[in-house]
Parts: C-alpha cells; structure tokens; sequence
C-alpha cells in the first residue's frame, strides 16, 4: 500500500466514521471540503487538523504529535503546519513503528 493509498483511506474513513455517527448536513459538508483541500495539491501544508483526520486520532494526540522530537511540524504565528512531503516521509520512516503520543 503506497503512502497515497493510506492517506486517501484514511480519509474516507473518517468521513465515513463522522458521517454515521452524527448525521447533520454541516458536519458533512465541512469532511467534504476537507477532503477536497487534501487531495489539491502536492506542496500542500497540513494543518492539526488535516493530520487529525487522517491518522484518526483526538485533538490532544495530535497536538502532542506535532510537539514530539522527530515530527517535522512547523509553527507559523500561533498555528502548527506539516509539510505534506515531510508527513508522507514521516509515515514512511515510522512505518511498522509503535509511536506513543
């Protein structure tokens, strides 16, 4: 399975996992969006909760995630990048890996 794959999973899954469990119009639309703002662009920079979605963890996880030596998170202002590169190279570095957040 290729990173591509992984991530694309992933974000169905939370889509789907969101959709069924609270079924209002705004929620799903808000995942759709997101959905399409991931898939446009290479040199895309995620965002706290871009990587949310796609790894399926809580916001406190993520954010320790973003604090945890080694995780290539960039802040801008007050807010907390990753390049989407620099994620996938990541995800491939700690593949198989156990990383506890």
């Amino acid at each position: 399975m290729t990173i591509e794959d992984f991530l694309n999973n992933a974000l169905e899954k939370a889509f789907d996992r969101n959709r069924i469990g609270r079924n209002t119009q705004t929620q799903t639309m808000s995942l759709r969006k997101r959905k399409l703002s991931i898939d446009l662009d290479d040199n895309r920079m995620y965002t706290v909760k871009d990587v949310q979605a796609i790894l399926g963890r809580g916001k406190r996880q993520t954010y320790e995630l973003f604090h945890t030596d080694g995780f290539p998170s960039i802040r801008i202002g007050n807010g907390l990048r990753v390049e989407k590169k620099a994620f996938e190279k990541w995800l491939e570095r700690n593949q198989g890996k156990r990383i506890w957040i």
